[in-house]
């Protein structure tokens, strides 16, 4: 089938503000039976799951029609990509025949609370950077935009009693939860739900898959809920490693992040570094790679950023043709035992695709002067091999 995707049947995400969807990839919103956009700030879970929209695009799937929300996963797949479609396509999920639905995952970002300003991120994935754009007019800051307060109430839509209350009553085929951020570690009504979880005995059945940026470790968490769930998977979010590391995670600290990771390690539980791949980013992976792999005990997920000024096909092409040299001067074949969902050469095909740099570039390297102006970095200090193409001009 082309365009069958089972998560429509048994998926859901709610993004940082409350937006319900049917996956991560989903461009769109789904809708409640009056046509209004499904909200976890003024929803149920079930008033969305079970409701019309999300009935008709499994009917759409059962009959492998396409759907334009699911456009992303249709473009990386033409350009060779393992899409989120594809990997869900490939797991052992039930035969669905009707278009009635049935929880196995969620996917849930808790508001925007974070401690970091990473250089690849946006404002609804972190309070810092809303923050910062606000002050520096840049971003959703532009032509001096101010956050509404209607927003950060968005930002806040676990406290809806109402969406947990119907949730519940899906626990019981429910088998993996995916938890993020802003950075879930600070959101702490999150772990109320997980004791409650434990308390009604579905803990048992469930997986957890926790998306951190590191910086934040609790023993009493881990010893105290972790160790009731079927199993516990860390991903930490890491782009390159040492100075290039703290350059992009801004302001975090390497020595910081790598204790976290080894204490993670040291419970047992599956670890992935999920590396964004970025023009800030790109020239780190061999460094990166040669250190997981002695590092050992992690797999590393390449996750591509689309963002227009700031993903690596804006690139001039001379750039992409040193990575291109120093691929082939550094590939290790051991690297592969250490790839997850995704390898070297979809990166590399994507990062050929056409794309007009020149109107891309510029709005780069003014957007990163600007940050790092703001901050005290310098781009040349931690990505060397942009000596010649950019300058901090304002």
């Amino acid at each position: 089938m082309k365009h069958f995707c089972p998560l429509p049947f048994s998926h859901m995400e709610v993004d940082p503000v409350g937006d319900m969807k049917p996956c991560c990839m989903y461009k769109g919103k789904a809708l409640d039976n009056q046509g209004k956009p499904g909200s976890a700030l003024t929803h149920g879970f079930s008033d969305v799951f079970n409701g019309e929209w999300y009935k008709e695009l499994r009917r759409k799937m059962l009959a492998d029609e396409p759907d334009d929300g699911c456009r992303s996963c249709y473009a990386e797949e033409a350009n060779g990509i393992q899409s989120r479609r594809l990997r869900e396509l490939a797991l052992n999920y039930p035969k669905f025949q009707t278009d009635e639905g049935l929880l196995i995952s969620l996917d849930i970002k808790l508001g925007n609370v974070c401690n970091l300003t990473c250089i690849i991120c946006n404002p609804f994935s972190s309070s810092r950077v809303l923050e910062e754009e606000i002050k520096l007019g840049i971003g959703y800051g532009t032509n001096g935009r101010k956050a509404p307060k209607s927003l950060y109430e968005r930002f806040k839509w676990y406290n809806n009693d109402e969406f947990w209350a119907q949730l519940e009553n899906h626990l019981g085929s429910l088998g993996r939860i995916d938890i993020m951020g802003g950075e879930p570690m600070l959101a702490k009504k999150h772990f109320v739900f997980l004791q409650r979880l434990i308390d009604a005995g579905h803990a048992g059945h469930i997986g957890i898959n926790y998306v951190t940026n590191g910086t934040i470790y609790s023993p009493e968490v881990i010893q105290n809920l972790y160790k009731n769930f079927e199993s516990v998977y860390i991903t930490l979010s890491a782009d390159a490693i040492g100075s290039t590391y703290e350059y992009a995670r801004h302001p975090a600290r390497w020595e910081q992040f790598l204790g976290n990771l080894r204490r993670y390690k040291s419970h047992g539980h599956a670890m992935t570094i999920s590396y964004s791949v970025s023009a800030y980013s790109l020239f780190g992976i061999f460094d990166a790679l040669d250190f997981y792999l002695a590092e050992g005990g992690v797999t590393v997920w390449f996750n591509i950023v689309y963002n227009e000024d700031r993903n690596i096909q804006l690139l001039p092409q001379a750039l992409k043709e040193k990575f291109m040299e120093q691929l082939k001067l550094r590939y290790k074949p051991e690297w592969e035992s250490i790839f997850m969902k995704s390898d070297l050469n979809s990166l590399i095909n994507y990062m050929n695709q056409e794309h007009t740099y020149e109107s891309s570039w510029p709005a780069f390297c003014k957007r990163t002067a600007i940050l790092d102006n703001n901050r005290g970095n310098n781009l040349l200090e931690a990505v060397p091999e942009f000596q010649g193409y950019y300058e901090n001009k304002l």
